[in-house]
């Protein structure tokens, strides 16, 4: 059971058990027409649980594991 400490107003939070996945890199981007591009990237993670894309802050699909 994890618990939040509360010490001298400060809040002390757990640690996550895990390490963020490996950042993936080489991304190319290719126009299909004026309003849809197709995007390839490496990955470079062994345990990712997915893959979020985003157009500025809104996020606009979500894909499986190993997408590419």
């Amino acid at each position: 059971m994890n618990k939040n400490i509360l010490l001298g107003g400060v809040v002390l939070l757990p640690m996550l058990a895990f390490a963020a996945p490996a950042a993936p890199n080489n991304l190319q981007l290719e126009a299909i027409s004026s309003t849809s591009v197709s995007l390839s990237w490496q990955d470079n993670a062994a345990d990712e649980t997915g893959v979020k894309i985003y157009r500025g802050d809104d996020l606009i699909a979500l894909l499986p594991t190993d997408s590419m």
